[in-house]
């Protein structure tokens, strides 16, 4: 698809001057606009937003420099420059990059350095809102994290960022944790062992230090997170901090603890088990008289041993009267 042309507004009170610009710049492909006075400019610029303005400094109604400082003030990513054929010392062009101007070229102006200025202007344009759409997705990103601790830290463990996720997890808000030290979120057993200065040392000497571990919140209830520390790269010369992400793996870790307790109960009641059949087995085998006498009576004393079970487990609601729960258990054997 053909990228449409860039709008270009072209503010200029003499004739023969806004005629040849313009003229430039149609023939390198911009679409461009004229106004003479300054007010026709703050006109069209309202209209039409164009991303680039040239502006004459003299003008018969307002100064140029004006008209630059309020489209600076209305639309900040306007770009501006400032041409002048009347005020051309260095004081001059000063003025009018303080005004706001991007650029400040002195006429009668070559049009290959117009261009040439221009095409610059264009792309710092572009470079600043790729820069601005990169830190939009960078902020959704984190933002919507929200179950992930990410903030950054100096060399020495000093936190230096702290995002939304940090905060709704860690309980801080980011003006009272800035400049702490991260290890009032670690456990005492962790500090203890220097283990905020052990894992540094593992991230700068292998690039990573990840780990899983209780953390303490700023309530001083705790929150088992999956954590990865990572080092800032500062060019060639090495490290400025680390960057570490913390995931909640509370609701996990606490199922695996469930899970853990749940399967040593189950052995234990599966040994418990184990041994009351040994249990019957050896009762049954000293009073049986015969193989077929061992297997009715062992058979009938395990039935009743799971016919019990079933009694008790199947509505803990039910009341079941001890005598009842004996004669059903111990009839087996009797007799």
């Amino acid at each position: 698809m053909t990228k449409a042309p860039i709008t270009i507004l072209n503010l200029d009170d003499t004739d023969a001057i806004r005629y040849a610009t313009s003229r430039t710049l149609r023939k390198a492909g911009y679409h461009v606009v004229e106004a003479s006075t300054g007010y026709e400019a703050l006109r069209l610029a309202e209209e039409l937003r164009p991303p680039l303005a040239i502006l004459d400094v003299r003008l018969p109604d307002i100064s140029g420099l004006d008209v630059c400082r309020r489209l600076k003030a209305q639309f900040p990513d306007m770009l501006v420059l400032q041409m002048s054929a009347s005020y051309v010392e260095s004081q001059d062009r000063t003025r009018g990059l303080e005004a706001g101007a991007d650029s400040y070229l002195v006429e009668p102006v070559e049009p290959d350095e117009l261009l040439a200025t221009i095409r610059a202007l264009i792309r710092i344009r572009e470079a600043t809102s790729a820069l601005r759409a990169s830190e939009e997705r960078y902020r959704l990103i984190v933002e919507s994290a929200t179950d992930f601790a990410i903030f950054t830290t100096d060399l020495e463990g000093r936190i230096t960022s702290w995002d939304i996720g940090a905060r709704n997890l860690l309980g801080y808000e980011e003006e009272e944790i800035i400049g702490q030290d991260t290890a009032i979120l670690w456990a005492p057993e962790d500090r203890a062992r220097n283990a905020p200065e052990e894992e540094r040392k593992k991230a700068q000497s292998e690039g990573r230090a990840g780990y899983e571990r209780w953390h303490i919140c700023k309530d001083g209830s705790r929150f088992f997170a999956h954590g990865m520390t990572m080092p800032l790269q500062k060019g060639a010369n090495g490290h400025e901090g680390f960057l570490k992400i913390l995931r909640d793996r509370t609701e996990r870790r606490l199922a695996e603890e469930r899970q853990e307790l749940l399967i040593r109960e189950l052995h234990h009641r599966v040994r418990n088990t184990l041994a009351t059949v040994l249990a019957i087995a050896g009762a049954s085998a000293r009073t049986a008289d015969s193989i077929e006498g061992f297997n009715q009576s062992f058979a009938g004393r395990i039935d009743a041993l799971s016919r019990t079970h079933s009694l008790l487990t199947e509505d803990e609601r039910q009341i079941v009267p001890l005598r009842e729960l004996l004669a059903f258990q111990l009839g087996p054997y009797s007799g």
